[in-house]
């Protein structure tokens, strides 16, 4: 699997999973300087009532079932609107 096709899936696991306002890729992988073994970084932005209402590890869990056997290890950060501005950068 490429990296690509890598991120299209774990991006669409997490969008059926939580339907997030924004997923941000980080990281070696954003940078473009990625060896075959390192992890990917995915910062998410969820809404405040998703954060509140499912909780934050609940979500995270659901995260890490959601990318199954994904052949990466992935890194999430998970932040509501308010704590991540939308005028914010990775």
């Amino acid at each position: 699997m490429s990296s690509e096709e890598l991120l299209t899936e774990a991006v669409a696991r997490i969008i059926h999973e939580i339907h997030p306002e924004k997923i941000i890729l980080f990281g070696s992988r954003a940078r473009g300087d990625d060896r075959s073994d390192s992890d990917v970084d995915l910062l998410v932005v969820a809404s405040e009532e998703t954060i509140r209402c499912q909780g934050r590890r609940r979500l995270l869990g659901r995260f890490w079932a959601a990318m199954g056997r994904l052949p990466a290890a992935f890194d999430f950060l998970l932040f509501s609107p308010k704590k991540w501005p939308s005028g914010a950068t990775a």
